[in-house]
C-alpha cells in the first residue's frame, strides 16, 4: 500500500539526511527566520530562491542531535497525504529513539492537502519545534487557512537583494556613504549591471557563463509552470496559461488589463473568459512568479477595474524569456525598483504600493503606510532634459493631490538634490537605493 511504502521511504529519507547532514557550501543569508514557542516557523517564497538552504543554515546553527529534515517533493515519496504527515513524528521516534524536544524541518509542505491541521497540532506541542516551507503564497500569513492563523511566524525568502548579491561575489562595502566616491565604484557598477540583467537567484549569481544562466532560468520557469501551476491547480487549458504567461512576461513593468488580455488571446484563436484570466493571474501571483501594482484610489472598485502594472519577481526571467535587455533597460530599472518596494509591503501589512495616474501624468510608485502617503517615486534610467521635466512635473502634480513632499527620482547614476517649485526632489542612482534598502 502507498501508506506503507511512504512510511519506509520517510525512514530512508530521514536516515539519509542524518548521515549526510547539511551541504558544506552553505552561503550565509541575512534573512532572519523567526521562532516562538507554540508557533510554527513558516518559510515561503518562489522556487530556487534559497528556502531550503535557509533551513539548512538554521539547522547548522542549532548544532543539535534531535534535528530532522524531510522534503515532501522528493520523487521517492508517492503522492504523500495527510496520513503520511501524521506518521512523521511517530516514525522519527520509532526510528531514532529521539529525545524531546524534536526539531523538525519539513520542506515543500504545500504539496499535501490539509497540512494546516497537522501543523497547528504540532505548533501547540511543546515537544516539537516545527519549521516548514513551501513555494506558494497560499502559505503566507495573509492568505493562510483560518485553522492555522495565529500559529505561524512567516519569513519570506526572495532572490538575493543587491547587498546579498555582492556578498556572494565576495565584494565588500565597508561604508555605503563613501562608495559613491570610492575607486571600487566601477567594479560595483559592473556588478550592478549583472544584477540588473540576470537577477538574484543564488544559483544564477554563482554561475559564470551567461548562456547557462539563461538556460537555468528557463528551467526554473518550466518547473513553476509544471508544479506550482498546472499540477497544483489541475489546470486543463495549458495553452491558455502558457499564452497568458508569455503576454505577462513580454509586458513586464507595463499596464495590463484583463479585458485587453482576453481580446489578445481571442485574436490568437483562444476563447477564454475574464474570470478564467483573473483566476490564472491569481495563480501566477500565488507562485511568486509575478505581482501587480494597482492604481492609487480610495475606491477598491477602481483598483480592481483599472489596468494594473505587472512586475516579475526577478529580472532574470525577463532577460532569459524575452532577450530584450539592451532595448528595454528602462523597464528593467522599474521592475527592479518594484521588487525592492514589494518586499517591504510583504513584510509589513501596513504598507501598500500603487501607481498614480491623472490628466496624462503618471507616477510609477506611491508608497503608502496606513492612511498616509509616505513617498512618491519615479524611475528613469535615461534622464535627459525632456524626460527630467516630464518626470518631475508628474511628481509635483501627485504631490499636490496626495499631500506628500517626499519626492524621489530613481536614476542610472545621477546623485543630486534640487528644489523645484518650492519642493525638494531627490535624484538617486538605483544601485545606491538598493544598497540603502538592503
Amino acid at each position: 500500500m502507498v501508506e506503507t511504502t511512504n512510511k519506509e521511504t520517510m525512514k530512508r529519507l530521514l536516515v539519509e539526511f542524518k548521515e549526510e547532514g547539511v551541504p558544506e557550501d552553505l552561503k550565509d543569508r541575512k534573512v532572519k527566520v523567526y521562532t516562538q514557542r507554540k508557533k510554527a516557523a513558516l518559510i515561503t517564497g518562489i522556487r530556487r530562491a534559497g528556502k531550503t538552504y535557509r533551513m539548512f543554515q538554521k539547522i547548522d546553527d542549532l548544532k543539535k542531535e534531535d534535528v530532522y529534515y524531510i522534503n515532501f517533493e522528493d520523487e521517492r515519496l508517492l503522492n504523500p497525504t495527510l496520513d503520511d504527515l501524521s506518521q512523521l513524528v511517530p516514525t522519527i521516534k520509532e526510528t531514532f529513539n529521539a529525545n524531546e524536544p524534536i526539531y523538525l524541518f519539513v520542506d515543500e509542505i504545500q504539496r499535501i492537502e490539509g497540512w494546516e491541521r497537522w501543523a497547528r497540532r504540532l505548533a501547540e506541542d511543546d515537544t516539537v519545534h516545527l519549521t516548514i516551507s513551501g513555494s506558494s503564497s497560499q502559505l503566507s500569513s495573509r492568505e493562510i487557512a483560518s485553522s492555522l492563523r495565529g500559529r505561524t511566524l512567516t519569513t519570506h525568502i526572495f532572490p538575493l537583494d543587491f547587498k546579498e548579491f555582492l556578498d556572494f561575489k565576495d565584494f565588500e562595502i565597508k561604508d555605503i556613504s563613501h562608495v559613491k566616491y570610492s575607486k571600487e565604484k566601477p567594479t560595483l557598477r559592473r556588478h550592478f549591471n549583472e544584477y540588473l540583467k540576470y537577477g538574484g537567484f543564488p544559483e544564477i549569481v554563482l554561475e559564470e557563463k551567461e548562456k547557462r544562466k539563461s538556460r537555468i532560468l528557463r528551467e526554473y520557469f518550466s518547473t513553476i509552470v509544471a508544479r506550482d501551476l498546472i499540477e497544483r491547480y489541475s489546470i486543463e487549458k495549458v495553452n491558455i496559461l502558457e499564452s497568458l504567461m508569455k503576454l505577462m512576461v513580454n509586458n513586464f513593468s507595463r499596464l495590463v488589463s484583463f479585458s485587453k488580455t482576453r481580446n489578445w488571446l481571442k485574436s490568437m484563436g483562444l476563447k477564454v473568459s475574464k474570470n478564467t484570466i483573473a483566476n490564472y493571474f491569481s495563480y501566477l501571483k500565488s507562485s511568486y512568479f509575478l505581482f501587480d501594482v494597482t492604481i492609487h484610489s480610495r475606491s477598491v472598485k477602481d483598483r480592481l477595474q483599472y489596468p494594473r502594472k505587472v512586475h516579475l519577481i526577478d529580472n532574470g526571467f525577463a532577460t532569459s524569456l524575452t532577450e530584450r535587455f539592451s532595448s528595454d533597460r528602462g523597464w528593467f530599472f522599474e521592475n527592479l525598483t518594484a521588487v525592492t518596494l514589494y518586499k517591504e509591503t510583504v513584510s509589513d501589512p501596513q504598507k501598500e504600493l500603487h501607481y498614480w495616474k491623472k490628466d496624462g501624468k503618471e507616477v510609477d510608485f506611491v508608497v503608502r503606510e496606513g492612511t498616509d502617503t509616505k513617498e512618491l517615486i519615479q524611475v528613469c534610467s535615461d534622464l535627459n532634459f525632456d524626460t527630467k521635466d516630464r518626470e518631475v512635473k508628474s511628481l509635483l502634480a501627485a504631490s499636490k493631490e496626495l499631500g506628500c513632499n517626499n519626492l524621489t527620482v530613481i536614476t542610472d547614476d545621477l546623485d543630486d538634490e534640487e528644489e523645484i517649485d518650492g519642493k525638494k526632489v531627490i535624484f538617486v542612482p538605483l544601485w545606491f537605493k538598493l544598497l540603502e534598502s538592503s
